[in-house]
């Protein structure tokens, strides 16, 4: 997964969650932040979350007797994978954060908002 898709699912993720705490009748959506939170931090211990590097431009020109003309223009993306120790540990960690999450909010659920 590219790096900019990942921090916006990430984003999407914390807003989720925070509506799902700060608003009690719609706690399903801190469910579906914590379930999509423990998704993405999976894909990051896993170390397939990728870093655009470049871009590679390469041009194809035509000669016909006389003159030279541009045919076409090809761009293509060059991606490498961010895959240390530290991503595995932050993945690590974001996944135990998403399991404990969600089972807070299955338990505050569970109470049904009744503070007695």
């Amino acid at each position: 997964m590219i790096l900019g898709l990942y921090t916006f699912l990430l984003g999407i993720s914390i807003v989720l969650i925070l509506i799902g705490f700060f608003r009690p009748n719609e706690s399903g959506f801190a469910l579906i932040g914590f379930t999509l939170l423990f998704v993405l931090s999976l894909i990051m211990m896993n170390g397939q979350l990728e870093i655009e590097n470049g871009a590679n431009v390469s041009t194809t020109f035509n000669y016909d007797g006389s003159q030279i003309t541009s045919s076409g223009q090809t761009i293509s993306y060059e991606y490498s994978s961010w895959d240390n120790d530290t991503s595995h540990q932050i993945g690590f960690w974001l996944t135990i954060a998403a399991v404990i999450g969600f089972i807070f909010m299955l338990f505050s659920i569970n109470r049904g908002g009744k503070d007695e």
